[in-house]
Formats: C-alpha cells, sequence, structure tokens
C-alpha cells in the first residue's frame, strides 16, 4: 500500500501548529489565533490534492493579507514573530508546490482590444482557449433546441463549461469526463443516461474508450453534425433536424 508521505506530513504540521496555538491561547492576541488558524486550514486545502492550480490559492489570500497588516500593529514581538512564520510557510508552500499562474497584461490587452473592436468576439474568445468559440456556438444551438428542464451529455475533452455555458444539467452527477473515468462512474453515467434519455448529445474530440455509450448512440442516436472536431447526436425517437442548423445559431452567442 503506497503512503502519501506528504500528505502525512502536512497533517502533522497542522496538527503542531493548531496545539500551538491552543497552548498559547491566554498569551497571543486573539485576532492573530484566528487569522493563523484560518491561515493554516486554508493553506492546508488549497496543497490538500497537491495540484498546482493558482486558483485554489484564493482560500489563502484573505487570512494572509490580514495577517501580514498585523506585522505593522503593535502585537508583542512573539506575534509578530508567528505572522512571520506563517508567511514564510505560504511561501514555501507556493515554491514547493510549484503553483504556476496566469498571465495579466496580456489578458487586459484582450480585453481592450475586444472593447475597442480590434478583436471579433471569436478571436476574444479564442484567446482563452482555442474551442471556445466553438463552445459558445454549440451551447447556443443547444439553448435554441431545448427546454430549460432537458438534460443533455458531453463526453470527451475538459468541457463541463459547456452545461454552464447552455445552462442545461447533465444526466448524472458528473460534468467534466475526468471524473467519470477518475471514479470509474461509467455504469452509473450510462444507467442516467437511459433513464434521462437526454435529446442531444455532443461528443468532442475524446481519446478515451466508452464502450457503453457507443452502443447507445449506435441503438439510440443518430449524427446529425460536426463542428471543430465536435460530433452532435440527437435521439432518434424526436425529429430530424437539419445537418446545417447549427451553423445558423453561430450567431447566438451568449
Amino acid at each position: 500500500m503506497l503512503v502519501n508521505t506528504g500528505f502525512i506530513l502536512r497533517c502533522f504540521s497542522l496538527l503542531v501548529i493548531t496545539s500551538f496555538l491552543w497552548l498559547t491561547r491566554k498569551k497571543l492576541n486573539k485576532n492573530l489565533i484566528f487569522l493563523g488558524l484560518w491561515l493554516i486550514f486554508s493553506l492546508f486545502g488549497a496543497t490538500l490534492s497537491e495540484r498546482p492550480y493558482p486558483h485554489y490559492l484564493i482560500q489563502v489570500i484573505p487570512a494572509a493579507t490580514l495577517l501580514f497588516g498585523f506585522l505593522f500593529s503593535k502585537i508583542k514581538w512573539v506575534g509578530k514573530g508567528l505572522a512571520i512564520f506563517l508567511l514564510l510557510l505560504c511561501f514555501v508552500s507556493y515554491y514547493y508546490f510549484n503553483f504556476w499562474g496566469y498571465p495579466t497584461i496580456t489578458y487586459y490587452q484582450n480585453f481592450l482590444d475586444w472593447t475597442t473592436g480590434q478583436k471579433t468576439n471569436e478571436e476574444y474568445l479564442q484567446y482563452f482557449n482555442a474551442n471556445l468559440p466553438r463552445n459558445h456556438q454549440i451551447a447556443s444551438f443547444i439553448i435554441h433546441h431545448t427546454s430549460p428542464e432537458e438534460r443533455v451529455f458531453i463526453w470527451g475533452e475538459d468541457a463541463p463549461c459547456l452545461y454552464a455555458l447552455s445552462r442545461r444539467l447533465p444526466p448524472g452527477k458528473y460534468t467534466a469526463n475526468y471524473h467519470i473515468k477518475d471514479f470509474n462512474g461509467y455504469q452509473e453515467t450510462i444507467e442516467a443516461i437511459e433513464s434521462a434519455q437526454p435529446k442531444y448529445i455532443v461528443i468532442l474530440d475524446e481519446k478515451d474508450e466508452f464502450p457503453q455509450l457507443d452502443l447507445i448512440l449506435t441503438h439510440h442516436y443518430h449524427p446529425f453534425s460536426t463542428l471543430d472536431g465536435a460530433t452532435l447526436f440527437f435521439r432518434k425517437t424526436f425529429e430530424v433536424i437539419e445537418s446545417n442548423s447549427i451553423n445558423r445559431v453561430r450567431r447566438d452567442i451568449i
């Protein structure tokens, strides 16, 4: 059995720091104790998966910012030392897990180019992801051809945003295909599809096999349109829609 020593070490550190704050609660500033607990627990949460996604650090920023302000207050030096130690712990964690960052200047430049007409909607969206214009087009099609209570299913790539863009729910509890893979939710997903019988299923450029889904598509769905690596299937019990209908709704960008 594999042992995650990093996780155990973080749990031990959390326990030691929490115990220290508890034992010294009568000697330290109560606000400092609160911020210290807030910071170490949020840092533990941010590093729990050991993935370097910068948005995980959002939960750390409020406590770290307020704790930094304590360095300029009139608290005792032992309190300032504790604040410095906890802040250094944040920096060490940041570099240890190699958190990466998002571009900033080009982000605002892209927005200015779009607002001043130097970029089209499609060019603006392509800055974030090359497939984002296509996803908006698919979502627009789904909105125009389904009712809000109807379910849709998307398989392939990492595009759970299609559910949000189309304002439609998946048939089951999974929104991302890697969740289905990681939690072995294939059979559960198939049962949810058979129960909900979604009117449309969208297959994106996906290399991983899903044999049960292939069987459902073969017997109950018909492909009617392709768009930049995405194939849209409609359930055979519904009226056939022209294959070029998705092209007519490209202008309906959400």
